[in-house]
């Protein structure tokens, strides 16, 4: 029994591997995005009072929606300063909480990715004003994704930070927060929209501790400024644009989302055969020589 060609053959492979493998996911689009603070999320709390004040604050939106990307931004503020109590610390706390979704369409057995870039940005804020020491908090943040498609690069996860001045009593300190993560999400289209959901959290804390001695015993300001300020009376470590200049806007954390089609599989594979092919003909040809 006679064989086909070599070139058949290769022909003949590249069409089977052509068919098995989805297709790209041409004209694949986002839609219905939203962000939304989960039931774990804190609620806000401020309390403004003569001798300690302490604030929570957080809050979620959407930036900007279009076809082909998004962007999402939740953004807090934890504060705390304690004074006139003695021997005491006061500890603010805050537990974020937000799940970030969105649908994909794509055509069918199409493949689609998308590539998250997100971060952290803020600072650490303690400002001396009395006896006593501060510290600020910021935990690690873990994300778990869920709905269509996987996680197929990268991680959804920061690491935890902390600053403060216990070491350097009588000393404010400014401590800026600026993480930064990528991630990809990969999946096939059903020609329908398809639920992704990303479920994010972290914790913080502010503590400011009231050590005894001195004519007026009194705690350090601790703030973790992530995009939020508060109303506060004589509370400035949480001011805008405060300790570094910050601007609010650009502080928080922060998520873009971009949909990027796969490139066509059966043309890389047919080029990649393609090459095979040349390389065959042109030893062919060294031979004759």
């Amino acid at each position: 029994m006679d064989r086909p060609p070599r070139s058949q053959v290769l022909r003949y492979l590249a069409l089977a591997l052509a068919l098995a493998l989805p297709l790209p996911a041409a004209g694949a689009t986002f839609s219905n995005v939203s962000i939304t603070l989960d039931p774990a999320n804190s609620l806000d709390f401020s309390d403004d009072g003569a001798l300690e004040r302490s604030v929570n604050l957080s809050s979620a939106s959407v930036i900007a929606s279009g076809p082909g990307s998004f962007s999402t931004r939740y953004a807090a503020v934890v504060g705390a300063d304690i004074g006139g109590l003695g021997a005491n610390d006061l500890t603010r706390s805050l537990t974020a909480s937000f799940t970030i979704s969105f649908e994909v369409t794509a055509g069918a057995g199409g493949m689609w990715d998308v590539i998250l870039d997100f971060g952290r940005t803020g600072a650490m804020t303690v400002v001396s004003d009395g006896n006593g020491d501060a510290t600020v908090t910021l935990g690690a943040l873990t994300g778990v994704q869920a709905g269509a498609g996987a996680l197929s690069a990268g991680s959804l996860g920061l690491g935890a930070l902390s600053a403060g001045n216990t070491a350097n009593q009588g000393q404010s300190t400014n401590v800026a927060v600026a993480q930064t993560g990528s991630a990809t999400i990969s999946g096939v289209g059903t020609g329908s929209a398809q639920l992704v959901s990303i479920s994010f959290s972290f914790t913080a804390s502010a503590t400011s501790n009231d050590r005894p001695g001195g004519a007026t015993p009194e705690g350090d300001e601790a703030a973790l400024r992530l995009g939020l300020t508060s109303a506060l009376s004589g509370f400035g470590a949480d001011d805008y644009p405060g300790a570094g200049g910050r601007d609010p806007n650009g502080d928080g954390f922060m998520l873009t989302a971009t949909l990027v089609p796969e490139p066509d599989t059966a043309v890389l594979i047919s080029l990649g055969l393609g090459g095979l092919a040349v390389m065959g003909s042109d030893r062919r040809l060294r031979r004759l020589v």
